[in-house]
């Protein structure tokens, strides 16, 4: 009787953690749900749909009691002659009059590539709606909720949530932020960045950049409660393809979250059924740890900046392989690995396969990512080239026509 007694007496908290769990997938799929709906289009900067998003993330941090850091929460800015967009800005006023004078930055971009077409989706042939569910829908949806949460504690600093406009055609919304950022306001000592975090894997595997940016950084994300084993990809540098390479190239450490990139990657694909809101609620209770920690810890983050990291901006292409680079410098060897080969494109054609190391193209070595930016820009369409690969242990030379 009493082993039953036991277990009748654990079966309301049961209960009341998987309502929990539940309401916080709910709330989720209620955010991508709407972000990524064929009503907002895309999310292209400086269209309504992108304006409608804009809007929501704004009305959702106030309804949660954070209020305007810039003009009622949305910061306007310039893309181009005629084009703009918006940051959207809102502050929670941290506890601690010792610690308030600092503030903890949360952030994700909400806009997308529209209906596609050449030079933005991976299928240029196509023009249709790129609902974006992972990117960036997912990293919008884990800011909301973080953001909420943070706000229920009470946290000791500022926290300011930040959603931001522009991200596809450059980082131009972080970087109109972070130069534009108010005198008056606690001044940033962290960026938390969300970018994809919608599609963890069967090996649960979580990508963590800019480790290297403050000192004691492994320690803080090591410590951090992970009973769902999540398992860690870590990249010291604090430079990559999203927002927070605005913030560490101001002097300003930051954390970059991903569940990695994938084939549906700025394609029509990428679709609210492919989310994995399990896998979410995985990587929110972790990173809500890391964040909190950091929120109340006794000094704020101590900013370093991670040696030999190249800050060249990507050169313009014009000529793609067809593939999906390992943007976050996963694969430690020599080379560059190509993480997806988009069929029908000249390196499907050539005969490369997902997970193949690029290691020469032509007569010049490929050694980084850098290398293999650097190595595309100097091709013109209709050339042959030779791109040497490495597959297991072995080196094949393929043949590639532009």
């Amino acid at each position: 009787m009493k082993r039953y007694h036991s277990i009748a007496l654990l079966f309301p908290l049961y209960i009341v953690l998987s309502q929990s769990l539940l309401a916080q997938e709910t709330a989720f799929r209620k955010h991508i749900d709407y972000l990524a709906s064929d009503a907002l289009l895309g999310r292209q900067p400086g269209t309504a749909g992108d304006t409608l998003a804009a809007v929501y993330i704004c009305e959702t941090l106030w309804s949660y009691g954070y209020k305007p850091m810039v003009n009622e929460g949305l910061q306007p800015f310039r893309v181009r002659d005629s084009l703009w967009t918006f940051n959207v800005a809102m502050l929670w006023q941290g506890s601690d009059p010792a610690y308030n004078q600092e503030c903890i930055v949360i952030g994700a971009h909400y806009d997308h590539l529209g209906l596609g077409g050449p030079g933005k989706s991976r299928q240029p042939d196509t023009l249709a709606i790129h609902p974006g569910a992972d990117d960036n829908a997912s990293g919008i949806a884990m800011m909301l909720e973080i953001a909420k949460h943070l706000a229920g504690q009470h946290p000791k600093r500022t926290i300011i949530a930040a959603a931001f406009g522009a991200e596809e055609l450059g980082i131009v919304g972080s970087k109109y932020f972070i130069e534009h950022f108010p005198d008056s306001l606690p001044k940033p000592v962290i960026m938390f960045n969300f970018d994809m975090v919608g599609r963890l894997n069967e090996k649960k595997t979580l990508e963590i950049n800019g480790t290297g940016t403050f000192t004691g950084a492994e320690d803080v994300l090591l410590a951090a409660p992970n009973p769902d084993s999540l398992q860690f990809a870590m990249v010291p540098g604090g430079f990559g393809p999203s927002d927070h390479t605005a913030f560490y190239g101001n002097n300003i450490p930051v954390l970059y979250f991903s569940t990695g990139v994938h084939y549906d990657y700025h394609a029509p694909t990428d679709n609210i059924e492919k989310i994995n809101f399990s896998g979410m609620e995985k990587v929110h209770d972790y990173i809500l740890h890391v964040v909190q920690t950091i929120t109340d810890a006794p000094s704020a983050p101590e900013y370093q900046k991670v040696g030999n990291e190249s800050t060249t901006t990507a050169p313009a292409f014009k000529v793609t392989l067809g593939i999906i680079p390992d943007f976050n410098n996963i694969y430690e060897g020599e080379g560059m690995r190509a993480d997806f080969i988009t069929a029908g494109k000249p390196a499907d054609k050539a005969g490369m396969k997902n997970g193949d190391i690029i290691v020469q193209i032509g007569d010049k070595a490929v050694h980084n990512i850098q290398d293999y930016m650097e190595r595309l820009a100097e091709l013109k369409a209709g050339e042959t080239v030779t791109v040497k690969i490495k597959r297991g242990e072995e080196i094949l030379t393929l043949t590639v026509n532009l």
